[in-house]
C-alpha cells in the first residue's frame, strides 16, 4: 500500500509539472477547497501586487510590469486572469476596469487600485492592497489551528471508530460462534 501511495504521489506530481490541462484542473480544485483556497489566493495576490508595485515604482510601463508579474504566478487560474487583464489593458481599457471585470481582487483592494489609478499613485495603492492581502494571509495562518480543528476531530473520530470495530467485531463473531456451538 505504501508503494502504491508513493507511486500515486509521484504520478500526480509528474502530471502537474508536465500537463497544462491537468495543472489547470488541479489548480481549479485547489481554489475551491476549504482553507487551501484562501492561503493560495492571499499569498499569490500579495506577491503579485507587491511585484507590480515595485515594477511600476521603478518606471516600467504597466503592461510590461503585468507581463513580468505573470511569470511569477504558479496558479493557472490566477495566471489566466492576469492574461485577460493584460489583453484588456493592451486594448486601451483601464487597469481597474479589467481587475474588476476578471474578479482578480475583492472590493476593498479594487477600490484602492481604482483610487490609485485615478490619482496617479497606482504604485502606492498597489503596495497598500498587497499589505491588505498580507494581513489577511497572516490572519489565516494565525487562526489555522481553529480552522483545522473540525477536520481533525472528524479524522480522530473515524480512527477511533475503526479501532473499536477492529476490537469488538472479532469478539461479537466469537460470541455468535459460541451460541451456535451450544
Amino acid at each position: 500500500m505504501l508503494f502504491g501511495f508513493i507511486l500515486i504521489l509521484v504520478l500526480i506530481s509528474f502530471l502537474y509539472k508536465t500537463s497544462i490541462k491537468y495543472k489547470y484542473k488541479v489548480d481549479k480544485i485547489l481554489l475551491k477547497t476549504y482553507l487551501i483556497k484562501d492561503v493560495i489566493e492571499y499569498a499569490t495576490l500579495t506577491r503579485v501586487l507587491n511585484t507590480l508595485s515595485s515594477l511600476i515604482k521603478s518606471g516600467i510601463p504597466l503592461v510590461d510590469a503585468l507581463k513580468i508579474t505573470e511569470g511569477i504566478v504558479e496558479n493557472e487560474i490566477i495566471k489566466e486572469k492576469l492574461r485577460e487583464i493584460i489583453k484588456g489593458v493592451n486594448q486601451g481599457r483601464s487597469f481597474a476596469e479589467m481587475v474588476s471585470e476578471t474578479n482578480f481582487v475583492n472590493y476593498v483592494a479594487l477600490r484602492m487600485i481604482s483610487a490609485g489609478e485615478q490619482s496617479g499613485e497606482l504604485d502606492n495603492m498597489l503596495e497598500s492592497a498587497a499589505k491588505y492581502y498580507a494581513d489577511k494571509f497572516q490572519d489565516i495562518v494565525d487562526n489555522m489551528q481553529a480552522l483545522i480543528e473540525p477536520i481533525m476531530l472528524a479524522v480522530i473520530g473515524a480512527m477511533v471508530l475503526f479501532l473499536a470495530l477492529g476490537i469488538f467485531l472479532p469478539m461479537w463473531d466469537l460470541a455468535s460462534a459460541a451460541k451456535k456451538g451450544m
